[in-house]
């Protein structure tokens, strides 16, 4: 459902009318003089014989941090209307908007407000009344928003940052070391100073909620795009693993190397959990040529043990770890994120990892 910004006190009325043993009443006039642009509608009800005026805020789109702002705002009305002694009323004071996420909710709890959104999440508290819903779905521009941010391109500067968490950065060494423009890091710090999930400081910008990013981030991950290939090698696994660490210290000092192990593999190194034979790569053609060559590796539908993603982001390529000697892998963040959202058993894959590289991460 989409409503238009004047179509939004109609909604708040029909969600009031809704709640059973709850009485409706007109909104006396309030004599003291209060500033008309810090909220945007009144509303009064009685319930258990004590009557209560909503003071409600509407804001069709909210981020985290507009919501703090505009609580602030809400709360310096309600405490003109508390310096009133003749008000006979337990003033509410209520945020509205098309969508809140949990971040933005779990404001509005600590601040004490109310709040509603047309997605159906809501919390009203009185002294007589508790009232909470929360849903799982979100709208369309929201989950759009943060699929910019969760972008290619996006996520390097993420992953940048996930993987200094405690680093204060200026926009240009960001941009620099996640290889990006500095108006696209500029772009993506400015969404995540809306999201509260960065703070500046005078050395510039420091990850302040890592894991409410990292959490968002899994939830909403695309999986990097690219041709997916089975191959099959006869070489044994010994001889594979000598191959591929010849073929990796090779690899090494190249700024893109065109092979990392990726998935289950790369998953191995960083905390081992699962254990199999078939072996994961992310690869650019170049690195597919070389698991031609060196692995004598042929090419089958179904039962192969070789899996290749031939990934059209290069970045995921040049983030890579040298976990040891001979070993080259996609980084943690990528590792963490492709095996959260994989099976079960690559779920608590992830969880191991996280343990050792994200210890923040609830």
């Amino acid at each position: 459902m989409k409503l238009s910004e004047s179509e939004f006190p109609k909604y708040v009325r029909t969600f009031f009318r809704s709640i059973p043993m709850l009485i409706l009443q007109p909104v006396k006039p309030i004599r003291m003089g209060i500033d008309r642009n810090l909220f945007d509608m009144r509303l009064a009800f009685e319930h258990r014989g004590v009557r209560y005026l909503v003071i409600v805020g509407i804001k069709p789109e909210v981020t985290p941090s507009s919501v703090r702002f505009l609580a602030s705002r809400l709360l310096m009305v309600i405490r003109q209307l508390d310096a009133d002694t003749q008000l006979n009323y337990v003033v509410i004071p209520m945020l509205v908007s098309s969508y809140f996420s949990p971040q933005s909710r779990e404001i509005c709890t600590q601040h004490k407000i109310a709040y509603l959104d047309i997605c159906g999440n809501s919390e009203l508290v009185t002294e007589t009344l508790l009232l909470s819903r929360e849903v799982e779905r979100r709208p369309k521009p929201v989950t759009r928003k943060l699929r910019s941010i969760f972008s290619p391109k996006g996520g390097s500067i993420l992953r940048t940052m996930l993987l200094e968490p405690d680093r204060a950065w200026k926009v240009k060494d960001l941009a620099e070391a996640a290889n990006s423009s500095i108006g696209h890091a500029s772009n993506i710090r400015n969404a995540l100073m809306d999201n509260e999930w960065i703070e500046k400081n005078d050395h510039g910008v420091v990850l302040s909620q890592p894991d409410i990013l990292l959490r968002e981030w899994r939830d909403n991950y695309r999986k990097p795009s690219g041709n997916f290939l089975h191959g099959y090698t006869y070489l044994r696994e010994r001889d594979q693993e000598r191959v591929l660490e010849d073929l990796f210290d090779d690899l090494i000092e190249e700024e893109y190397p065109p092979l990392v192990y990726a998935g289950n593999s790369a998953s191995q190194y960083y905390a081992p959990f699962l254990r199999g034979t078939n072996r994961s790569f992310y690869a650019t053609s170049a690195g597919v040529r070389l698991l031609e060559n060196k692995l004598d590796m042929s090419y089958v539908e179904r039962g192969g043990n070789l899996n290749i993603k031939v990934v059209n982001d290069r970045d995921i390529l040049k983030d890579r770890v040298a976990v040891e000697s001979g070993v080259l892998c996609a980084d943690p963040v990528t590792t963490y994120l492709d095996m959260w959202n994989g099976n079960d058993r690559q779920r608590e894959a992830a969880e191991h990892i996280a343990r050792k590289y994200f210890p923040w991460l609830p």
